[in-house]
């Protein structure tokens, strides 16, 4: 009996122009009505998936690849990179002509690293606070955004920061490091222990490395026809593509029309 959906956003649930169409948000309110828990769990910021947690109202969010656990509106757990290591990855790799932005979160603001005072008022890409190299940073963070254009710099970093979970995402140059311990697994599970949800009432959908973890543990894994094959080799299922409705399609002939029964 499957009690909770767990689903990544980008290229599982939102199609290629991140949106979640009439129809898979028909079948996500259905679940909800027959007491199907909705969760999303994705590598966005919580400032990022507002709008599609505002059209969904998912009862957990797992924002930041799992730094921040969010059960009913309510934070519940967070998993910081320390500022003394972010400051020492951010001087190591700032003006690296193969490294282009470096973007940091924290829980209260989001920053673009920059080497001037840029006035307040001013905002990178209308969205990101600018923040001097020569600053120090007092705020741990949620997590360090970065760009590399030299796939060697990754593993060089991963080699010597073995602290830090450093991700990569398939088919793209951006790069994002946090704790170690911050991972969707780990969040799904804290998440689960306080709704008191077994995870193999679990049934969860996603694409990429960052979604494997999930999709091995629960009950039930769906990979998307677009994941990468490593992800299709864990899941019990693979649904359709997310332009196409995929996982809404897969849930309402899985789970809805077979009373909550998955084949």
């Amino acid at each position: 009996m499957i009690k909770m959906l767990v689903l990544d956003l980008d290229k599982t649930l939102l199609d290629d122009c991140s949106n979640i169409s009439d129809y898979s948000a028909e079948i996500l309110m259905k679940c909800k009505a027959r007491n199907i828990k909705v969760a999303f769990a994705t590598a966005r910021s919580q400032y990022s998936s507002k709008k599609y947690v505002d059209q969904i109202e998912p009862n957990m969010i797992i924002v930041n690849s799992g730094a921040l656990t969010i059960v009913e509106k309510k934070i519940i757990d967070k998993k910081l990179l320390s500022n003394d290591i972010a400051m020492k990855i951010i001087n190591k790799l700032y003006g690296n002509r193969n490294v282009g932005e470096i973007h940091l979160e924290t829980e209260n603001d989001h920053y673009t690293v920059c080497d001037k005072n840029v006035e307040s008022d001013i905002l990178y890409k209308g969205k990101y606070k600018y923040w001097n190299i020569e600053n120090s940073m007092k705020e741990d963070l949620l997590k360090i955004r970065l760009e590399i254009l030299d796939k060697n710099i990754f593993f060089e970093l991963k080699r010597e920061y073995k602290e830090c979970d450093i991700k990569d995402f398939t088919g793209e140059t951006w790069y994002m490091i946090q704790n170690k311990e911050a991972n969707k697994l780990n969040a799904l599970r804290y998440g689960l222990s306080k709704m008191k949800i077994p995870i193999e009432n679990v049934c969860a959908f996603g694409d990429d490395y960052t979604d494997i973890g999930m999709i091995n543990e629960c009950g039930i894994g769906v990979a998307m026809e677009n994941g990468i094959i490593e992800i299709k080799e864990k899941a019990n299922y693979i649904c359709g593509n997310n332009n196409e409705d995929g996982v809404a399609k897969w849930i309402e002939e899985s789970i809805l029309k077979k009373g909550q029964n998955c084949v």
